[in-house]
């Protein structure tokens, strides 16, 4: 998915299967409308999400846990 966010933020999430057979939830960021990116692991188990535009801040359900945190 695709995240649209406060002060040029792009936020791209998506799952990387390169180092494990479940895969781990990825994050892609900009903070120049795309010209360049930085790569986040955000670990396994991500089994939903939110984000809040006006405060780059994302929620995700961690098995039986909720993590959030400021995307910057």
């Amino acid at each position: 998915k695709m995240y649209l966010g406060k002060n040029n933020l792009i936020c791209i999430s998506s799952i990387d299967n390169s180092r494990s057979y479940y895969g781990s939830d990825v994050d892609f960021i900009s903070t120049d409308w795309g010209k360049s990116w930085r790569k986040e692991d955000n670990g396994s188990n991500v089994y939903g999400r939110y984000f809040n535009p006006q405060t780059n801040e994302t929620w995700m359900l961690k098995i039986y846990s909720l993590y959030s945190r400021t995307v910057k």
